[in-house]
């Protein structure tokens, strides 16, 4: 798993482990997490057994029932418009493209599903969460605002069933990442 990847994972999951408690999990995650691949618009709608918040990430505990879900967020996608599939199309028709997409545990911000990756220049790292309905979608967006209150150059919005959330990956957060952060949000809003 590269580096990107796991920090990523780390830091959207919002592990509250300490580094030395997380270690194991990030070794295992290499071997445990399997790249899903975007599945199309159709999707059948959450059972109320595999429902977003029926696993959760809180310590991280049991990695294999952890990273178990990542296949049943993925089965039991919403069936909404636009989805995360169509986000990451429009994103890259606007000049956007977001590559080394991976598939991210939802359940975490009480989603259905979440993908992330980077931009293609690799500076901004991208989130996009589905939700079954605006509703769901506004309570995962303060559930994800309140649980990485402390990560202040990561941002989320919400816009329909999705949440979007981007974070510079430069500490300095360079003006060129900030003005690509605002084109990926007009992109996101016009959705």
């Amino acid at each position: 798993m590269r580096p990107f990847s796991l920090l990523l994972l780390v830091l959207f999951c919002a592990c509250d482990k300490k580094a030395e408690e997380a270690a194991p999990v990030a070794s295992a995650s290499a071997s445990a997490v399997a790249h899903v691949a975007p599945q199309g618009p159709s999707r059948p709608t959450p059972s109320a057994s595999t429902s977003a918040g029926a696993v959760s990430n809180g310590g991280m505990g049991d990695v294999g029932a952890v990273f178990g879900q990542l296949p049943i967020e993925a089965a039991h996608r919403p069936a909404i418009t636009p989805n995360a599939d169509q986000a990451f199309a429009a994103l890259e028709k606007a000049g956007f493209p977001i590559v080394e997409r991976q598939q991210s545990l939802g359940s975490t911000y009480k989603a259905a599903y979440c993908s992330h990756g980077l931009t293609s220049t690799k500076d901004v790292a991208v989130l996009i969460c589905e939700y079954a309905d605006p509703a769901a979608a506004a309570i995962g967006l303060t559930t994800s605002n309140a649980m990485l209150a402390t990560m202040t150059r990561r941002k989320s919005w919400g816009h329909k069933s999705l949440v979007m959330a981007t974070m510079p990956q430069d500490p300095a957060s360079p003006p060129a990442a900030l003005a690509q952060i605002a084109k990926l949000v007009a992109v996101f809003n016009g959705l």
